[in-house]
């Protein structure tokens, strides 16, 4: 049995559905308008606006597990291309999607979708926000974060017709050895999505929604971290901060009575300290902000001058579950990211709902 604070999936692999290939088209499905697609994404008879996109009414969190990475990613110099900025993904997307052959794309082996209503994540939202500060407040009475959320879910394994079955065996030894766990949907979901969308046909026979929008979430936690990250080095930039007496035991002042017992002598004096986080307002912070603004992140430059770095923080979706949500991170299993994505971006709060509603783009595809 795992411990209360451990991520646990609210589906087990067991009851995963497989997937059926050709399978019969209900009669009350309705197809959309048959669209021409030729080499590029764009060439869409309707083509989306970019900045058409209203509040979001609906999220769909996904993941995909599949056969294997994007091939001859190094010949498309990835890492000079300005994907930190929201209102260049669309093109960005676009030219991937243009770029990249079929067969380097990898094959599709799992797939999670989880919907939610704006309205009750909202709700859920603000019950985060309270749970976060009150685990922050209460150390050592943490209340669990990672509660079951009601949502619309469709979940599938599948099983590629060209895998054998001594290489999905290969494959599921792999999966299961565990290894970085990333959530970048323009360098890799996205584009996967819009390989097997080509593969079998159906953009042209289907289409896409006019009111689907997407954004990154890997580039959504840094543009809300890195934002208030270059606000706080403007500040250490242009203030020289003065020393606060703060109420502080130094491991100097330990003495110890005997073999098992301490006593701790206090100083007459309190210490003084010039460290900016002893003067931040840390009420202006958002709960899960608190969480990630780490005060071993302040550098000092010179007497009472500093300075703000986030190069400590990492950004896989492991470790921002652990830092916001809580608890040991072992997923395997799409749903189980998808899960965990939902979490992270819940724990985000209003920095997640305010990037999503001003920074969504429409795709490409």
């Amino acid at each position: 049995m795992k411990r209360s604070s451990d991520f646990t999936p609210t589906t087990t692999p067991s009851k995963i559905a497989t997937w059926t290939l050709h399978g019969d088209v209900t009669p009350e499905r309705k197809r959309g308008p048959p669209i021409l697609l030729k080499a590029s994404p764009t060439k869409q008879i309707q083509k989306r606006s970019a900045y058409s996109r209203e509040f979001i009414k609906t999220y769909v969190f996904f993941d995909l597990e599949c056969t294997g990475l994007i091939k001859n990613e190094d010949t498309r110099n990835l890492h000079a291309r300005a994907f930190n900025k929201a209102e260049e993904h669309y093109n960005v997307l676009n030219n991937l999607c243009i770029e990249t052959r079929k067969d380097e794309l990898p094959y599709i082996t799992e797939m999670s979708f989880m919907a939610i209503s704006s309205e009750k994540f909202d709700e859920l939202k603000a019950e985060r926000q309270k749970d976060i500060t009150w685990n922050i407040e209460n150390p050592g009475s943490e209340k669990p974060l990672a509660k079951f959320i009601p949502t619309c879910t469709h979940t599938r394994q599948i099983n590629p017709t060209m895998m054998s079955e001594t290489e999905w065996n290969s494959y599921e030894r792999f999966r299961l050895a565990g290894g970085k766990v990333a959530h970048n949907a323009i360098k890799y979901d996205l584009r996967v999505i819009y390989g097997e969308l080509q593969r079998n046909e159906v953009l042209e026979e289907f289409g896409i929604p006019q009111d689907i929008y997407f954004i990154d979430s890997y580039w959504m936690a840094r543009e809300i971290e890195d934002t208030i990250v270059k606000e706080l080095a403007t500040v250490c930039k242009y203030i020289k901060f003065p020393k606060v007496k703060i109420e502080e035991v130094d491991e100097s002042e330990r003495v110890v009575i005997d073999d098992s017992v301490e006593e701790i002598v206090q100083n007459d004096e309190p210490k003084e300290t010039d460290h900016p986080a002893n003067i931040l307002d840390w009420e202006k912070f958002s709960a899960s902000l608190k969480k990630r603004i780490r005060r071993d992140g302040f550098v000092r430059t010179g007497a009472g001058s500093w300075t703000y770095k986030h190069t400590n923080n990492k950004f896989s979706l492991p470790v921002l579950y652990e830092d916001l949500v809580g608890g040991k991170y072992t997923a395997h299993y799409a749903q189980q990211d998808t899960e965990a994505l939902m979490h992270v971006c819940l724990s985000y709060g209003n920095d997640f709902t305010r990037y999503a509603n001003n920074s969504a783009s429409a795709l490409p595809f």
